[in-house]
């Protein structure tokens, strides 16, 4: 199973750190944040687990560039890849972030599909998440001795991410509360039913089905699939086995 990713955001905006913890946390990504660089530099075990670090340049206290400066004398941070997210655009302004270390330039407002194109150039596919919560509700199931359901909902045409978010949300709300829905790194919709057998996964595949259908964005055929514990295998690797062969594979099945 692939370890999530871990990134930081810095930036003394709450909304810019909310709207980047919401698009990357969708992706299966742990996020941390701050309002200050400060925390980081004189704590460098702080980014010992950390794979990015999104960095605003206009920051209360030490700036970003200023940040950035220091990064590269410090032996804990110096390997630490490092995004700049700013409103500055101008180009003395990225070449003077590039000089200093960031790997990656990007400028506001936050759009969801650019951010998370730029943060796989800085360190490659995420976790998408749909592994581990399969082992882990496979796990709650059997010491719970109750059913669980998995259905994966695929559309041919790989609408955009402010469109899978959209639909997420939608599919959310005709779902129970302990119910989930991820997305995939395949651009599939994985819904995780707990305490839900056979027929009741038929009821909510209906649902999903009304949802997806009526997307005029959506141009392609909606195509869903199931499995169930423990009817279709008794463990999370065979029901991810099971699925992956009911079309593209999208999960790793190592638990």
């Amino acid at each position: 199973m692939f370890e999530p990713k871990k990134v930081m955001i810095v930036d003394d905006s709450k909304l810019i750190r909310l709207t980047v913890r919401r698009i990357l946390e969708a992706q299966g990504i742990e996020v941390t944040e701050m309002d200050t660089v400060e925390p980081l530099l004189e704590e460098p075990w702080r980014a010992d687990d950390l794979d990015l670090l999104i960095l605003d340049i206009n920051l209360p206290g030490t700036d970003g560039i200023t940040a950035l400066k220091y990064m590269q004398t410090c032996d804990e941070l110096k390997r630490l890849p490092v995004m700049i997210l700013s409103s500055y655009s101008e180009r003395t302004m990225v070449c003077k972030a590039i000089e200093y270390g960031a790997i990656e330039y990007m400028t506001k407002p936050v759009v969801d599909d650019e951010l998370i194109s730029r943060v796989i150039n800085a360190i490659g596919p995420l976790q998408d998440g749909v592994t581990e919560c399969i082992c882990n509700e496979v796990s709650r199931a059997k010491r719970g001795n109750t059913s669980l359901s998995i259905i994966r909902a695929g559309i041919g045409n790989a609408p955009s991410t402010s469109l899978m978010q959209e639909i997420r949300k939608q599919l959310k709300g005709v779902l129970r509360s302990i119910d989930t829905v991820l997305i995939s790194r395949g651009r599939l919709f994985i819904i995780v039913l707990p305490v839900t057998g056979i027929s009741g996964c038929k009821v909510v595949k209906k649902k999903i089905n009304n949802i997806l259908e009526c997307r005029r964005e959506i141009v392609a055929n909606v195509m869903l699939s199931q499995v169930s514990f423990p009817d279709d295998g008794d463990t999370a690797e065979s029901l991810i086995a099971l699925l992956n062969e009911k079309g593209d594979a999208v999960i790793d099945n190592a638990c």
